[in-house]
């Protein structure tokens, strides 16, 4: 794995999540906490003088209501327009693949990335490994089909030069999700939506979501119910920024 390293950097403390688990962990609590939660699809928000009045769902339910949230992912700027709010987002495929090496290591992986080629990789369950690779000319749309050419060509060579035991390996499944990549300054978009009144944002969060969202949650609540923010000030990540020009840029952001 020496070639072409300068050097790195280990966080003893650091790990990831899994995605499912931590929705349906929410889920759970908020039944507990006593929240009703309606599995149907918002397909309109009523918006009379500047000001939210309710949502409709494509089984007809109308729900009146002062306060929406989008917080829609990849579909933010498709339920943006349902309030006349276009927001710099695009929805943008990223390809995940599992594979079984030949060669199994006898300690758990922790999550490796190379920041250079922007490649992953970790150990999944059984010692198979999982592993992917951004590309940088992928086309925003609501792509779900997984390459399996570009694991071979592309992300397989990379990920066998940084490991060369991995240079034999059986390709087991892959799939394809999407990130709501913000397409200006690749960060969140959090606050008062625009100058509707009683419309919220949490969109935009370019593959951190997840990371961030227990936090994100908090500060978006206490907007909501406060009129300002109380643990952390995130007024940077507002939706003005696009009119003032006051971008948030990130030397490096993985």
């Amino acid at each position: 794995m020496k070639k072409h390293l300068v050097g790195g950097s280990f966080g003893s403390r650091d790990g990831y999540l899994d995605p499912y688990g931590v929705l349906q962990g929410y889920i759970k609590k908020g039944k507990k906490l006593g929240i009703e939660y309606l599995y149907e699809e918002v397909t309109g928000i009523d918006v009379k003088r500047k000001k939210i009045e309710g949502v409709t769902t494509d089984k007809g339910t109308q729900i009146r209501c002062g306060i929406v949230v989008n917080a829609a992912g990849p579909y933010a700027s498709v339920v943006g327009k349902m309030a006349g709010i276009d927001l710099p987002v695009d929805p943008v495929r990223k390809m995940a693949y599992v594979f079984d090496p030949k060669i199994k290591f006898d300690y758990d992986l922790p999550l490796v990335i190379d920041t250079d080629g922007l490649l992953y990789f970790r150990h999944e369950a059984g010692k198979t490994i999982l592993t992917g690779k951004s590309i940088h000319d992928e086309q925003p749309g609501y792509n779900f089909e997984w390459d399996r050419d570009y694991f071979m060509d592309v992300v397989w060579p990379q990920v066998a030069e940084r490991v060369p035991t991995f240079d034999t390996a059986k390709l087991i499944r892959g799939w394809a999700g999407l990130y709501a990549m913000n397409r200006l300054d690749g960060n969140a978009i959090i606050g008062h939506i625009g100058d509707i009144q009683g419309l919220y944002g949490a969109v935009g969060f370019s593959g951190h979501g997840l990371q961030q969202s227990p936090a994100i949650g908090k500060c978006v609540s206490e907007l909501i119910q406060f009129g300002k923010y109380q643990t952390i000030d995130l007024s940077c990540f507002s939706f003005d920024r696009f009119k003032t020009g006051k971008l948030v840029f990130e030397e490096e952001m993985v």
